[in-house]
């Protein structure tokens, strides 16, 4: 089930940092975010409405069944999204997405490589074809234990970096950044800056 839900949200949201803004997340941490992310929380649509005008050209060609699904389920709480608005281009949005989950990452080295395994197996049958897993390892964010996994995005011509951060004993936070091969190098070092920046409360 939690794994399920982890590849959905990926897929979901086959969806980052320069002057930067401090950002208080509703999941427990604080965050700098440069200033040309668009950062969609409740309290942002319930004030700016306009910012799910489907027909803004800040949105390209996303499908709006997707947009929303995708208001609705940071409506409730349970998704934060940030898009590039430098980066992306008609056809998808460079984007990272953050939600809460209940789950334990393996702390041993083979129950690691056992995890990273199946990770590129559940992700190649859920996308219904074969994905590269690049990188899988543990890893720390903020004296945190983290699994950092890279793949190929659930849409082809993107990549996935994913965050999985024990933020308590049964709590996991993840975090993960979707992009166009294209800006790859741009976002894998503007991912890397946000992390850099959490600071959990």
């Amino acid at each position: 089930m939690k794994k399920t839900l982890l590849v959905s949200i990926i897929l979901f949201f086959c969806v980052c940092i320069a002057d930067a803004k401090e950002y208080d997340s509703s999941f427990g941490f604080r965050v700098d975010v440069p200033e040309h992310w668009l950062v969609l929380t409740p309290n942002e649509i319930k004030t700016n409405p306009d910012l799910f005008d489907f027909e803004n050209n800040d949105f390209g060609k996303i499908d709006k069944n997707i947009l929303k699904q995708m208001k609705n389920k940071i409506l409730n709480g349970s998704v934060e999204v940030y898009f590039n608005q430098n980066t992306s281009g008609v056809e998808f949005t460079d984007n990272v997405n953050v939600m809460k989950m209940v789950g334990r990452l393996p702390t041993k080295g083979v129950a690691v490589q056992n995890q990273c395994s199946n990770l590129g197996t559940q992700l190649s049958n859920y996308f219904g074809r074969h994905i590269n897993l690049y990188q899988c390892g543990l890893t720390v964010v903020n004296n945190l234990t983290a699994l950092y996994s890279e793949f190929d995005g659930a849409v082809e011509g993107t990549r996935s970096l994913q965050y999985q951060i024990q933020r308590s004993p049964s709590v996991l936070l993840i975090i993960t950044a979707t992009c166009n091969l294209t800006t790859l190098d741009i976002i894998r070092n503007e991912f890397a800056g946000i992390i850099r920046t959490i600071n959990f409360k």
